[in-house]
């Protein structure tokens, strides 16, 4: 009640209705008759008790800040632990993804490998298969000029069958011709 000391002592320690009854009281003491009010401190009984009830209250809201502090305290610590917790666990399975990550970082590898594997026996494939064309083009112009070689031999033996025969023809025309003289 240290915010109090400008108030009289009669105001001090009384309730807020003594303090009414004793304004009354002065403001009926100029119209009528004055009327005998007992005054706080005269009543020793109900300071002593507002002092013993402030007390007691102020300790009251102590213990219940103490109580409350306690149980924020705990609070915050179950909180920090659960939160604690949880980093753990996230940080966990962040490192399995993280692994998971890299293991299919190294299965990419493995298929790009595999991709380029697959992509030089394609190439080979297709060296193999151009150096058959040229092959076979080769082939082909080698069969030509066997083919027109061929083509002269067999004309040529014509035209020496076709002599033979003319021979022939004169060797039995000559032969007829002797034989009928």
């Amino acid at each position: 009640m240290a915010g109090r000391t400008s108030k009289s002592k009669a105001q001090q320690g009384s309730s807020p209705g003594e303090r009414a009854s004793v304004s009354k009281a002065a403001g009926l003491a100029k119209t009528s008759a004055p009327i005998a009010v007992p005054l706080v401190d005269d009543v020793l009984v109900t300071r002593r008790m507002l002092n013993d009830v402030r007390t007691e209250l102020i300790e009251g809201i102590d213990q219940s800040r103490l109580s409350l502090r306690t149980e924020i305290q705990g609070v915050k610590t179950d909180l920090e632990a659960q939160i604690q917790g949880l980093k753990t666990h996230l940080e966990a399975q962040i490192q399995g993804v993280k692994a998971d990550v890299a293991a299919l970082r190294i299965e990419v590898g493995h298929v790009k490998a595999d991709i380029l594997e697959i992509k030089a026996d394609i190439a080979g494939m297709r060296a193999d298969m151009s150096r058959m064309l040229v092959l076979m083009e080769e082939q082909n112009a080698r069969n030509k000029v066997v083919f027109d070689a061929l083509g002269a031999i067999i004309e040529r033996q014509d035209r020496t069958e076709r002599r033979l025969d003319a021979v022939e023809e004169t060797v039995r025309a000559l032969a007829s011709t002797r034989q009928s003289s």
